[in-house]
């Protein structure tokens, strides 16, 4: 901001003068919105980016990022091993009024500093600390080139409180659905989001699709009797998903039932077993979902609806050389590793 000498503030308006007094004045771990000075000068939003333009000020973000980013680090000094959860309760508790995703969003940016040497001075020892956040991540070849919105969709889901939004990922066979979506479930751990007990579970829906009686089963239990052969009580897939994250892969082989019995634990955190006629069963847990199919075709217009986010993984052709190279350097690493064989590429 620049600085307003005494004589110059005389020459200035009383809407000008009120407006350098409410930011001296303004709590610099929670600045005040255009929105929020607008309403205490009683005028619009457009008058006070007029006045932030005239004196050279940022806005409400920018004007604390610093002094977040410098406490981020001073927390991370003492438990570089902290998750995202417990990094934005201790800012919360030093006064700062900021949320997860926002603290998310931050740490990005430092590490994009760090990246391309925007931040001057900084140790190897803070860079570690600082993508220790974030490593999950860092292991998707592409997550900083082609797959840079698919991983900040990814992130936004997950942090969504309290147990993210419901995903859909689509993309051609071989793109890296699958390891995009137990990555994202490590994130989860990383950040606190679903306890470190808790598995992935996983469910592909090609497996089954000639026998949906039996798919449906598996994914949603059965009471005793509900069909021939229902000898007794089975609890499915779903229960073990509690208060984790379930992945339905080839979500597009799921018969047309089984998306509307999803509809109840989508909306309402609530399904019943097979055969079960009485009160649903509460569930919380997060669904992940893929299809190499074109999902207008293959899934209910209402199963789409209520899922929030979609993302679209590239296919491998659109990727650059780079990274397609880094994908073969990988396959042949996880080969020789799988065949404890040295693999030699002439």
């Amino acid at each position: 901001m620049k600085k307003v000498i005494p004589k110059v503030r005389e020459n200035l308006s009383k809407s000008e003068k009120a407006f350098l007094f409410i930011l001296e004045e303004e709590d610099k771990k929670n600045p005040y919105t255009d929105q929020q000075i607008a309403d205490m000068l009683e005028t619009n939003r457009d008058c006070v980016m007029s006045l932030r333009k005239k004196f050279d000020v940022k806005n409400s973000r920018e004007r604390r990022k610093d002094l977040v980013q410098d406490t981020i680090k001073q927390i991370l000094k003492l438990n570089p091993s902290i998750s995202q959860r417990e990094l934005t309760s201790k800012l919360q508790k030093k006064g700062f009024c900021i949320s997860r995703f926002v603290v998310a969003q931050i740490i990005d940016e430092i590490e994009e500093n760090i990246r391309y040497g925007n931040i001057e001075g900084l140790k190897c020892q803070e860079h570690e600390q600082v993508t220790s956040l974030e490593s999950a991540f860092t292991q998707l070849i592409g997550h900083n080139g082609s797959l840079k919105e698919v991983v900040k969709k990814a992130k936004a889901a997950i942090l969504y409180p309290p147990m993210g939004l419901h995903t859909l990922i689509t993309g051609d066979t071989g793109v890296g659905k699958s390891q995009l979506a137990e990555i994202m479930y490590n994130y989860a751990i990383e950040i606190g989001q679903i306890p470190p007990d808790k598995t992935l579970i996983r469910f592909n829906c090609a497996d089954y699709a000639d026998n949906p009686q039996l798919l449906l089963s598996l994914l949603f239990g059965y009471v005793k009797g509900a069909f021939t052969g229902a000898d007794s009580e089975k609890t499915g897939l779903i229960d073990n998903a509690n208060n984790g994250i379930l992945f339905l892969d080839e979500i597009h082989r799921l018969p047309p039932e089984g998306q509307e019995i999803l509809f109840d634990v989508i909306d309402r955190g609530a399904y019943k077993r097979l055969g079960e006629t009485e009160s649903f069963r509460r569930i919380n847990a997060m669904i992940i979902a893929a299809t190499t199919e074109s999902i207008e075709v293959r899934l209910l217009l209402t199963f789409r609806r209520r899922i929030p986010v979609t993302i679209c993984i590239p296919s491998l052709e659109s990727r650059s050389l780079k990274e397609r190279l880094e994908l073969i350097r990988l396959f042949f690493i996880k080969e020789s590793r799988r065949t404890r064989a040295s693999i030699r590429v002439h």
